[in-house]
């Protein structure tokens, strides 16, 4: 039996409506378009209640062979219905915007892998560590930027001091190792020549368990401190990231850790990966940023060439 084009129109209507609307519009649906043919004889040869849902779904007058299968066959298409309106309305990911701090949102490996590939989330810095991921939408502000393309500067001063040393400085590309870990670095700085190649037609992420790891990684924090000091601390730690900077924006100073022995970051004084480096230096740097990061470089360029 072809169910009127009519329903159709309701079931747009429900998806408009919501999940509550669901019954209520069948209501309506079998009020207007009862169902013809005998009605059913009760026990004592009377008619069976109008009303009833086992003698026949929200209707009237239904035989008894068509009242089982009408039943059945309604209670399937509002099962299908709810299901369509509980994925329509539910976000998949929580999303900062532009100021707000990234909330983490229990998750799975494989959803990680949906964010990154979905392309509304292109521009995105997407974590995942520990079964939770967070995603980071808010476009870089101002002040971000000028720390940020400082230490791009201070990296390229710092090797022109090393003649015939390679360095591949990649700021906020992903990296991850499979089920355990994933991050979008400020600064990815690898030293030596064996850094990652792009291979045509790999997804556009670092594979930690098939490339080695950065030399270092740093972040440049503003509201983010406190994740930055935790959660991301553990994460590259756990992907075994041998040195991690923090760069403190309110705090005008760089925090630097060095993996140990036992897998943990332990503060340092003097970098590893820029060898010989004090990283007082960096935060004496980082109060020149009142005269333009242009100045503030400079600055460390003159303090360095007297190491």
């Amino acid at each position: 039996m072809r169910r009127p084009q009519q329903f159709d129109k309701h079931r747009i209507k429900i998806k408009e409506t919501g999940f509550f609307a669901v019954f209520a519009v069948c209501n309506e649906y079998f009020r207007k378009n009862p169902v013809s043919g005998p009605p059913i004889q009760g026990g004592h040869g009377g008619t069976a209640p109008t009303n009833n849902l086992n003698q026949g779904v929200f209707c009237r007058g239904n035989p008894p062979v068509v009242a089982p299968i009408l039943r059945t066959s309604v209670r399937i298409e509002i099962s299908l219905i709810c299901f369509s309106i509980m994925t329509y309305t539910t976000p998949k990911f929580i999303v900062s915007q532009v100021g707000e701090i990234p909330q983490s949102q229990a998750a799975t490996w494989e959803d990680y892998v949906a964010a990154c590939e979905d392309p509304s989330l292109e521009a995105a810095r997407i974590f995942f560590y520990e079964g939770y991921l967070w995603i980071d939408m808010g476009n870089e502000g101002p002040q971000h930027a000028r720390f940020n393309d400082l230490f791009t500067i201070i990296f390229f001063l710092w090797f022109t001091t090393k003649l015939g040393q390679n360095f591949d400085s990649l700021s906020g590309c992903v990296i991850e190792k499979s089920q355990l870990g994933s991050a979008a670095p400020d600064k990815v700085l690898y030293i030596g020549g064996d850094f990652h190649k792009c291979q045509k037609g790999e997804p556009r992420r670092i594979n930690l368990n098939e490339s080695r790891v950065p030399d270092l990684v740093g972040e440049i924090s503003d509201t983010t401190l406190t994740s930055d000091l935790d959660q991301k601390k553990r994460l590259y730690a756990a992907l075994g990231i041998p040195e991690y900077w923090v760069v403190d924006i309110q705090g005008e100073r760089v925090l630097a850790f060095r993996l140990n022995e036992n897998g943990n970051y332990q503060e340092c004084e003097i970098s590893g990966a820029l060898e010989g480096l004090p990283i007082a230096l960096l935060s004496e740097t980082l109060k020149m940023l009142t005269q333009g990061n242009g100045t503030a470089a400079m600055w460390f360029a003159q303090q360095i060439g007297n190491l």
